[in-house]
């Protein structure tokens, strides 16, 4: 966890340069800038709760600093706007310089691997799905609903997090599938029952995202829901396509 938090806070840092380097600045004229009739302690609460907010996860994701950007620019603007027109002239080129940068980077590098198979899947359920039909994913591959404009059948988007104990984030051992909450399997059930889906997608052998830690096997009731009540039609990019019978 605190190699995660040093390496995702050091990146961010890094990457928003152009933002943070007048902070220190900033924080030493807040109180002259109080003095002639202008206040920034709102912000730096506002930065302050974006802080805190970020480490309650104890996760750190990259986009969960998302949440300091807006004060941390009005805190810096603010120091610009004080300070030399030189200065400001270079940092908003350096920024422009580095958004550039980042742009451009993001159609080449794969920091994460390759993206998750979802267009193909998508694909065959909207040659072979009604309109009208209900679809489960199981799995964390939510893309599957929006690319194919069908609805999901349950509540739980992403059922390894819901229904398998299993935490993007965390290490793939501290999943428990046998601890999972039996108030949660009965909503699910629940909503199967109300919208019985006509397709369950099952993810877990395509291994996106850490469902391979949940396979459908690991839950005996839904396992028999699903020996009971579908059968495999397809199998696309290693993603199980089940119909009902």
């Amino acid at each position: 966890m605190l190699g995660k938090l040093s390496l995702m806070t050091l990146t961010w840092a890094a990457c928003n340069l152009p933002i943070l380097w007048r902070l220190p600045q900033a924080w030493r004229e807040r109180r002259v800038h109080a003095r002639d009739g202008g206040s920034d302690t709102d912000l730096w609460l506002w930065a302050l709760s974006g802080v805190l907010a970020v480490a309650v996860g104890l996760r750190f994701f990259g986009h969960y600093y998302m949440q300091l950007v807006p004060p941390l620019c009005l805190l810096s603007a603010g120091a610009l706007s004080r300070g030399g027109r030189r200065i400001a002239i270079g940092t908003m080129a350096f920024a422009a310089v580095a958004a550039f940068a980042f742009s451009a980077a993001g159609y080449f590098m794969k920091p994460f691997g390759h993206p998750v198979p979802y267009a193909s899947v998508s694909r065959y359920l909207d040659v072979n799905a009604r309109p009208t039909d209900r679809i489960l994913v199981w799995g964390a591959t939510p893309e599957i609903y929006w690319a194919s404009g069908l609805e999901p059948a349950t509540r739980f988007l992403a059922t390894p997090s819901f229904l398998g104990e299993t935490h993007p984030g965390r290490p793939p051992e501290s999943s428990s599938p046998a601890d999972s909450d039996p108030k949660v399997w009965q909503w699910f059930f629940h909503d199967l029952g109300a919208h019985p889906p006509q397709f369950v997608l099952d993810t877990s052998p395509a291994d996106t995202r850490s469902s391979d830690t949940t396979p459908i096997q690991e839950f005996p009731t839904f396992q028999r829901y699903l020996d009971d009540n579908y059968h495999l039609v397809a199998v696309i990019d290693r993603i199980n396509v089940y119909e009902r019978k």
